[in-house]
């Protein structure tokens, strides 16, 4: 069976730790440890030409851990000063142990969202102090299920203890993503686009007013507010073309941006709860905080 966070795993057998100390760091961070037989099997693997390392004879190559992807963790678990930035590490780490986020971006992941709008679905709904950086890191070392296939992605939720976690996993495996964001609380209450704009125009004033105050905490709004600007301008040409990201974005988002005027004026069709209508609310909770999204 995969598991999501192997990347963790490979950091701490490059660590040079042993299989008790490897089960004890997993348990302490509710991770749940593959069979001993696994783990023996990754040592081996990444011991290939990294001999005199394990034996303590010369130092750790970077360029190894560049190559295995693990450079950044390593740095931060084992103190060791790399070329990475550790940034976004320490709080991959909050975002683990934050049940809540823990179990929203799992299954978004596991329902195939990408994450960059994992980022803003999760921006534009909660008043956080997680960065695109700590939610890069957390998918990439603690739920990576990228190129996953179905059959993979079943094996994993039938293996989850959780029953409550099990229960989200099957919705995003069985279920429409609108139908998920919906289960999940994290539906936009507007369409995407309408929602980006707000994203940028509350990044605007708030940058606007930490321009004197502070100005990391600007730099860090003025980020976000590029950030939320190029996304913007990206779904507003693929909606505008003929193309397959039109039909990707309608689906992912439950047909929020399909134009009112393809259904004939007298015969109005019965729409999901979790489309357009209904999701046009009251507006999308303000975002505040948000990190480096360098």
């Amino acid at each position: 069976m995969k598991i999501p966070h192997q990347n963790y795993i490979l950091t701490l057998i490059a660590g040079k730790l042993t299989n008790p100390e490897i089960l004890k760091d997993l348990q302490k961070n509710s991770l749940t440890p593959p069979p001993p037989k696994e783990v023996d099997d990754l040592r081996d693997k990444i011991r290939l030409g990294q001999e005199k390392y394990f034996l303590d004879k010369e130092p750790v190559s970077i360029n190894w851990l560049k190559d295995l992807g693990i450079e950044a963790m390593y740095g931060y678990k084992f103190g060791q000063q790399v070329v990475a930035s550790l940034d976004g590490i320490e709080g991959s780490f909050k975002v683990l142990n934050d049940p809540n986020m823990y179990r929203t971006i799992t299954a978004l992941a596991l329902g195939a969202v990408m994450p960059e709008d994992i980022e803003l679905l999760i921006n534009a709904k909660y008043d956080l102090e997680y960065s695109s950086r700590d939610l890069d890191m957390f998918l990439f070392y603690f739920f990576n299920v990228k190129g996953w296939s179905r059959y993979e992605k079943e094996d994993y939720v039938n293996n989850v203890k959780d029953l409550n976690l099990r229960a989200f996993y099957s919705i995003a495996l069985e279920e429409e993503k609108d139908f998920l964001m919906w289960k999940l609380g994290v539906t936009p209450n507007k369409s995407f686009d309408q929602m980006l704009r707000d994203m940028t125009v509350d990044s605007y004033y708030n940058f606007k007013e930490q321009s004197t105050r502070n100005p990391e905490q600007a730099h860090r709004w003025g980020s976000l507010m590029l950030k939320v600007q190029e996304r913007l301008d990206k779904v507003e040409k693929d909606l505008n073309a003929d193309s397959d990201a039109k039909e990707d974005l309608e689906t992912l988002f439950g047909h929020l941006f399909k134009n009112k005027e393809q259904a004939p004026a007298k015969e109005e069709k019965r729409k999901s709860p979790f489309m357009e209508e209904s999701l046009l609310g009251k507006g999308v909770p303000k975002i505040i905080k948000p990190e480096d999204l360098n």
